[in-house]
């Protein structure tokens, strides 16, 4: 419900930036820059770590212009989002890339293929749900890592995958090659995303 700034722990917290510090980008979208207003550095405690470029996934550039992560970022609009707030944006230090889309969502068949002709070829995407399964759903996304902590709540709080996904269980998403580490009270399960034949 957005009450709580950390759902893991310590630990976790730290394979996270490890994993920002090994990416060439790390993606976000527009809700999560909104709620959580984060840096997307990368913080490790015995080096600075290498700061991946931020991408920022806004189809109507809703994003607050004082957000912390916008100087140097590339915000990924549609070409139709408003030619202001880009602007306001621009002024900001951040990029406005603008690409293919339809009702403010960016195509990220088309992302993708920008990003990789920007030699950005390993992208950490960070969510939350609506990211995660928009990704899962085009077939872009080729491995997961999900951490998961001893906390349970119930059907109000934010899902996992924030969109309509298989229904069936002969047609889930699938995960190979899976292997799971504890990290502190944490687990976390890495697994290559199979696509379905």
């Amino acid at each position: 419900g957005g009450d709580a700034r950390w759902v893991s722990g310590e630990r976790s917290r730290l394979e996270a930036h490890r994993m920002r510090d090994a990416a060439d980008a790390i993606l976000v979208g527009a809700n999560t820059v909104r709620l959580d207003d984060p840096a997307l550095t990368t913080r490790l405690p015995s080096k600075k770590g290498r700061d991946p470029t931020r991408v920022i996934l806004d189809g109507r550039l809703t994003v607050p212009p004082g957000a912390a992560c916008l100087p140097g970022a590339i915000v990924v609009a549609t070409r139709d989002a408003d030619a202001a707030r880009a602007r306001r944006l621009e002024r900001r230090g951040a990029e406005v890339l603008r690409l293919p889309g339809r009702n403010g969502r960016v195509a990220l068949r088309a992302l993708v293929a920008e990003l990789g002709r920007r030699e950005i070829l390993t992208l950490l995407v960070e969510g939350g749900g609506q990211v995660h399964g928009a990704f899962l759903a085009a077939g872009l996304a080729d491995e997961v890592a999900l951490f998961v902590a001893p906390k349970l709540i119930g059907a109000g709080g934010v899902p996992l995958i924030g969109v309509d996904g298989p229904t069936r269980m002969a047609d889930a998403w699938r995960l190979g090659a899976v292997s799971t580490r504890r990290l502190g009270e944490d687990i976390l399960v890495v697994g290559d995303v199979l696509r379905n034949a």
